[in-house]
């Protein structure tokens, strides 16, 4: 599980200021990449998780855009046949996934939030599924700090 508080900035134009925390190589090529939360789109703000296996990308996101400015923890989870995201507490959608899968394993850096116009409070890598009461608990302890 990835769970990373930030506030954004300024709006995605084109295709900058999307990337949260990731673990990608080049986000192009299919195949060389991990994990990534994303914060924008072209031309949007909306936010979501996507991980690799092999040549397979798997991704959810929401329809809802961030807020500028505003503090948001986004957490994405990867749970044997499920990947979920959860949006200041709240389940925001699944997907289901191969049970199989392994996440590619390519020695990238982790990237906290690279050519992206934000501020990053908070970043946590769960060796463990968050459940809701998981992800709710993290966001009521931290919430107040902002």
């Amino acid at each position: 599980s990835i769970e990373w508080w930030f506030r954004k900035l300024e709006d995605s134009v084109d295709w900058s200021n999307l990337w949260g925390p990731n673990k990608c190589s080049n986000i192009e090529n299919i195949g060389t990449n991990e994990w990534a939360i994303f914060i924008g789109a072209s031309n949007s703000n909306s936010y979501g998780f996507m991980i690799e296996s092999g040549n397979n990308r798997y991704s959810i996101n929401s329809e809802n855009p961030l807020e500028l400015t505003d503090w948001n923890q986004i957490v994405g989870v990867k749970d044997e046949n499920e990947m979920r995201l959860y949006f200041n507490g709240i389940f925001v959608t699944s997907s289901n996934i191969d049970l199989n899968m392994n996440i590619n394993s390519t020695n990238s850096d982790i990237l906290i939030s690279n050519n992206t116009y934000s501020d990053t409070s908070n970043f946590f890598i769960w060796n463990k599924p968050l459940n809701g009461i998981d992800v709710w608990d993290n966001y009521n302890l931290l919430i107040s700090r902002y």
